[in-house]
C-alpha cells in the first residue's frame, strides 16, 4: 500500500492497521459459509461504507471561527486509515508529518480522462511536495543500496513446493484470493 501511493516508510503502522481492518471485514474460506471474521465474532455483518483507498486525497474541514468568507474552508491531506474506537478518519499532514483525526472529511473522487492525448509513458506530476528525508530513512536507503551492490549478502530463501488449487467461483472485489492447499501423501 505504501509503494502504490509513494508515501514515506514511517507510515507503515497505519498501513498495517488498515490492512488488518480490511482483512477482518472480508470473507474467508477458513470459516463456515464464507463469513467474515468480524461477522463470526460479533454476529452481525460489517459496515463497509467507510472503506476507502489507502493514500487517497481527502479534503478536511478547517474548524476555525476566524476564517472569512473568501478563505478556503477545507485543506487537502492524505487518507491513512480509520480511528480504532470511533467512526473518525485518520489523515496525514505532510507539512508537519503528523497523523491527525477528523470526522469532517470529503474524499476526492478520481476523475476519468476522456481525452486521447494522455500517454502512459508520461510521468505524472507530483501530488505531494517532497520533504527532506529523516535520518532513519537515509540509513534504510543506504542499507538497501549496499544489499543491491553485493547480492551475496542476501539470504537465499528456500520455498517448499506445495500443490494448490484455485477456487472455482470468482471472488467478489472485497474478497481476498485464497489458495486451498492439498496435503501430499
Amino acid at each position: 500500500m505504501l509503494a502504490s501511493t509513494s508515501l514515506s516508510l514511517f507510515l507503515w503502522p497505519e498501513a498495517v492497521q488498515y490492512e488488518f481492518y480490511l482483512k477482518n471485514i472480508c470473507s474467508t474460506h477458513a470459516l463456515y459459509d464464507n463469513i467474515t471474521p468480524y461477522e463470526a465474532f460479533w454476529n452481525c455483518k460489517p459496515n463497509v461504507s467507510n472503506v476507502e483507498k489507502f493514500g487517497a486525497k481527502v479534503w478536511v474541514l478547517i474548524q476555525n471561527k476566524h476564517i472569512n468568507k473568501l478563505q478556503p474552508k477545507a485543506k487537502q491531506y492524505i487518507f491513512v486509515g480509520l480511528e480504532e474506537y470511533s467512526h473518525a478518519y485518520q489523515y496525514y499532514n505532510w507539512e508537519t508529518r503528523q497523523i491527525l483525526i477528523s470526522w469532517n472529511i470529503t474524499f476526492e473522487k478520481p476523475q476519468i480522462r476522456t481525452d486521447k492525448s494522455f500517454q502512459f509513458n508520461q510521468a505524472p506530476p507530483p501530488d505531494v511536495p517532497l520533504l527532506p528525508l529523516l535520518e532513519e530513512e537515509k540509513e534504510y536507503i543506504s542499507h538497501l543500496n549496499k544489499l543491491q551492490a553485493d547480492p551475496e549478502m542476501l539470504p537465499t530463501p528456500s520455498i517448499p513446493q506445495v500443490p494448490f488449487s484455485m477456487p472455482t467461483t470468482p471472488p467478489s472485489p472485497l474478497t481476498p484470493l485464497l489458495l486451498t492447499y492439498q496435503s501430499t501423501p
